[in-house]
């Protein structure tokens, strides 16, 4: 076995002798072995998480994965992580919890260490799970096509070998590894998969494991031809301007395949497949204008003429000016001194250096902020302002507003200066602020 995995790293050129990397060391099998190989050609460091699940077990692999890291000769980095705790705190089951936890340690060592590759022991066992667990989810070939051997910097060498073949392997090489007692338990939908689907499958197509290989040849191949249309999709109908992103909803009523065109687009953007048929199902109805969908990071919204996808999680942050030399130096503003009057563009501002009272701020909106906008007599609503301006529900959101420390705002920038800030052409010593989008 270990010359076929040498060979497979090689003839999928997923690594080279130079590289270092970062195998992820639970005790069991899979990754006693997977250390076991790789520590004989390649310089490995191995890290093992302690998610503190099971009491004196959990401790007991830690020291299990220290000895065998030292008896190898290779580094070894180990980190208590409280799984229970982070479910518990961001609504997740423990599965997904460690997941998170798990990856967030391994790219941090990744960083620190400046290692070159993260590697796992996902075996073809596991693909098929994942398979199982994507199917019931109504993933499409995105998740059908399962786990591939080199993903970014996560790579799996002993994806096209079976349990079977790793745990034969350890036998003959007499490998101790550890047995994780949860893995027992068929209340986990993934031991539910392993321990009863697979097998009342196999029972009946005894081919099951080889005919799953070349199904995954099959779907991982038509998963990048739907992609490539998807794509093209995507290049004419979707745009990002001002980290918003614009989908075009004259292209998506039309459209004969909305279910993939979207699942394509928002699953990266953590939408889930249930909020994806909720999508679907409101952009029928004209009163769903408006209707916001949250993911972990994302907020998206139903406007008139587009869905809108943004971050949320980006802080907002005001910036504070104290005085005229602060302002010169704002990176998205162009500051100058004009000796009169001029006419002035949709994203400059003409003002009188005495009306500004500092420190000034510039922020985005707050509920209940109205200005006297340009040419009006009398005060109006931001939100109001927004909408008769055509401003989607996402941009205003980032639209940044110059604040006289007075309260009252001089600048919706780049849309419109307020009126009592007007100055006329007798008056000296203006400034000039142009806002660089």
């Amino acid at each position: 076995m270990e010359q076929a995995v040498f060979q497979y790293i090689k003839a999928q050129k997923l690594f080279k002798e130079k590289d270092e990397i970062l195998l992820a060391l639970s005790g069991g099998v899979d990754s006693v072995v997977l250390v076991k190989i790789l520590s004989q050609k390649y310089k490995v460091t191995v890290a093992h998480c302690n998610f503190m699940l099971r009491g004196k077990e959990s401790d007991a692999d830690e020291t299990f994965c220290k000895g065998m890291a030292s008896k190898l000769g290779v580094q070894f980095l180990s980190k208590k992580l409280n799984a229970a705790a982070y479910a518990t705190k961001n609504g997740l089951s423990i599965q997904m919890a460690a997941r998170e936890l798990r990856y967030n340690w391994f790219k941090e060592i990744l960083q620190k260490k400046k290692l070159d590759y993260l590697v796992t022991a996902h075996h073809h066992d596991d693909n098929i799970e994942t398979f199982f667990l994507n199917l019931f989810k109504g993933s499409g070939t995105k998740g059908l096509k399962g786990m591939q051997s080199l993903e970014s910097t996560s790579i799996k060498p002993l994806l096209p070998f079976t349990k079977d073949q790793i745990i034969n392997y350890a036998k003959i090489n007499k490998l101790k590894f550890r047995e994780d007692s949860s893995n027992t338990k068929t209340l986990y939908e993934r031991n539910f998969i392993r321990l009863e689907l697979v097998p009342l499958i196999q029972k009946k197509f005894p081919m099951f494991e080889e005919v799953m290989k070349k199904n995954f040849r099959n779907l991982r191949e038509e998963h990048t031809i739907i992609n490539s249309v998807l794509d093209k999709a995507t290049e004419k109908h979707v745009f990002i301007k001002k980290d918003v992103v614009y989908v075009a909803l004259s292209f998506f009523k039309k459209c004969k395949y909305k279910n993939s065109f979207l699942n394509y687009l928002l699953t990266p953007y953590q939408f889930n497949s249930t909020q994806i048929d909720q999508i679907i199902a409101c952009l029928t109805s004209k009163s769903s204008v408006g209707k916001k969908f949250l993911s972990k990071e994302f907020v998206l919204t139903v406007e008139r003429e587009f869905l809108t996808i943004v971050n949320h999680k980006i802080k907002k942050e005001n910036l504070m000016l104290k005085d005229l030399k602060e302002i010169q130096h704002v990176k998205f503003l162009e500051f100058s001194f004009v000796k009169k009057f001029e006419k002035v563009l949709k994203n400059e501002l003409i003002i009188h250096k005495n009306d500004l009272v500092f420190p000034l701020t510039i922020r985005t909106r707050k509920t209940g902020d109205k200005f006297k906008p340009f040419g009006m007599k009398g005060f109006k609503l931001l939100s109001d302002f927004f909408k008769d301006e055509k401003v989607s529900n996402a941009q205003r959101d980032k639209v940044k507003l110059l604040v006289n420390n007075n309260g009252d705002i001089i600048w919706v920038m780049g849309l419109r200066s307020d009126e009592r800030y007007r100055v006329n052409s007798k008056e000296k010593d203006l400034i000039k602020l142009k806002y660089l989008e």
